[in-house]
């Protein structure tokens, strides 16, 4: 019992134990321990030896600088905490298994995360549960079983509206309780960190729609409108820079709901700089388009 082994794959090599399987006398399973290698891709197999593989043990990726695809088979029913905590390169997992438990900060600091796939999740539901881990902190929102679910929508859609209502002193804490010398200096920083983390949940909400009230929606607006109006336009154009592969598409929510306007849009792009010159472009054009329909109603007016 606990005998431990590794298993070389073509992208590093996989550390295991042998436990005892939970739901029979005498067999055994495997628990994943631990993982060496420089691989991107990580297809962790459903048996090891003959045996099933159940459960990825606490903090068996943590900190892994290399995975950017991890895919985790039907066999496994339990991941521990922090099993992937601090993967900055990682960017989605496909977790084939409708029944099976997370621990605490499974995917915290996990920056470039992008998708949770579980069994039939829409592509929007998988962007969503990212958030939920990441950036929503909100654990119990990893539920196979629940994810996509009308109820599943009202949990996730009561997180957001708890986090985009945090106060700037809340935002604040963790630098007064690691009591960084030069907090001052952090302060804006870390208020336009959390201006930019509420502003992608608030787009990300806004564009996949499913289970969202009229409600919800115009909250989320007026957030987005509020950020602005406070003098927090920069940490918000700033969402829409980087490789985010929804950026295109909340240029039309933010213009839409007339965030960005006639008389913002040359600073907006200007705000971009040389680097987003496809961002630019595409928000000019998206302007010009919505500015032709306008034209072309008011003639059809007359």
């Amino acid at each position: 019992m606990g005998e431990t082994g590794s298993l070389l794959l073509q992208t590093g090599r996989l550390h295991y134990k042998k436990a005892a399987a939970r739901h029979s006398q005498g067999d055994l399973s495997i628990w994943i321990t631990g993982y060496e290698g420089a691989g991107k891709t990580l297809c962790i197999p459903g048996q090891i030896e003959g045996y099933d593989v159940t459960k990825v043990e606490r903090k068996a990726f943590l900190s892994n600088r290399s995975l950017i695809r991890v895919s985790v088979p039907d066999t496994v029913d339990e991941i521990g905490h922090w099993a992937f905590a601090g993967c900055k390169e990682l960017e989605e997992i496909d977790i084939s298994g409708n029944e099976l438990s997370f621990g605490s900060g499974v995917f915290r600091k996990c920056i470039k995360l992008e998708r949770i796939s579980f069994p039939h999740t829409s592509h929007g539901c998988a962007r969503l549960l990212a958030a939920s881990a990441v950036d929503l902190e909100a654990d119990y929102l990893l539920s196979p079983a629940q994810a996509g679910s009308r109820e599943w929508y009202g949990w996730l859609d009561g997180r957001i509206l708890d986090i985009i209502r945090e106060s700037e002193e809340t935002a604040l804490k963790e630098l007064v309780y690691c009591a960084e010398e030069d907090m001052l200096a952090k302060q804006e920083a870390c208020l336009d960190g959390q201006v930019k983390k509420k502003t992608r949940i608030a787009l990300l909400r806004l564009l996949y729609k499913e289970n969202l009230s009229r409600d919800m929606a115009d909250r989320l607006i007026t957030f987005l409108q509020q950020s602005v109006h406070q003098g927090r336009c920069p940490a918000v154009w700033e969402t829409l820079k980087g490789g985010c592969e929804e950026r295109f598409a909340w240029c039309d929510i933010l213009l839409d709901a007339g965030i960005i306007n006639e008389e913002n849009l040359d600073s907006v792009r200007q705000s971009f700089g040389v680097e987003e010159v496809e961002l630019k472009a595409c928000l000019l054009q998206k302007w010009q388009e919505r500015e032709c329909r306008s034209s072309l109603w008011k003639q059809l007016e007359l």
